[in-house]
């Protein structure tokens, strides 16, 4: 007989629950921390084998699965809507970073451009926006809604030309972890079911939220 449901005990214990770890999401994250090792470490020898086998001529988070992947790659593959989800690329240079395409502006909630391409605009990476050491902002001004070029002139420089990188955020340091990816799963899986139910937060959510956490 079950009292309860699994995903209610599985909740943080601040919202009601025992704070057991659903595998299921517990594994997401596993395969997301494999996805990361390969976008953060590209000169791993795993990395170099399954980029010549798998994406060769494409970047790992735009690559389509092929049919006749090994069950090893199908299920690492699983975990890249987590991993998109929190990764961001920092600017250096700019050079690697698709304006268009690209998750790199942080205060954007899915770091993407806003703003729609304009037909004639040729501008295709974020270095073509760079004059100098700084932004070219009359360039900016000229290409991208109010939002966007707030947000863009916001992010500093690399005055040394570094280059790009990526980076976790959903973590202080930058770097992926199990624990912020597992946290971000279950945030996404919250969403998405007060999304499907259409029912909005309860007003006292907060009042029993601190009342459990007290507890």
């Amino acid at each position: 007989m079950h009292w309860k449901k699994w995903k209610d005990l599985s909740k943080h214990k601040d919202q009601g629950g025992i704070g057991f770890r659903d595998i299921q999401v517990f594994n997401e994250a596993l395969l997301a921390k494999q996805l990361w090792r390969f976008i953060a470490h590209p000169n791993l020898l795993v990395t170099k084998v399954l980029k010549a086998k798998y994406f060769a001529k494409s970047s790992l988070l735009t690559l389509k699965i092929p049919s006749g992947s090994s069950w090893f790659w199908k299920s690492v593959c699983s975990a890249k809507h987590l991993l998109e989800t929190g990764l961001r690329t920092r600017v250096g240079d700019g050079r690697a970073i698709s304006i268009w395409n690209d998750r790199w502006i942080s205060a954007n909630t899915d770091g993407k451009i806003q703003s729609s391409k304009p037909e004639s605009c040729q501008l295709e990476t974020v270095d073509q926006l760079i004059r100098g050491a700084s932004w070219n902002q009359q360039l900016i001004n000229s290409v991208f809604n109010l939002a966007d070029i707030e947000n863009i002139l916001k992010i500093p420089i690399s005055i040394t030309g570094r280059f790009d990188n990526w980076y976790w955020k959903c973590y202080s340091t930058g770097l992926y972890t199990i624990k912020s990816g597992y946290k971000l799963t279950v945030q996404l899986q919250d969403a998405s079911t007060v999304s499907e139910s259409g029912a909005g937060e309860a007003s006292n959510h907060q009042q029993v939220s601190a009342l459990w956490k007290f507890i």
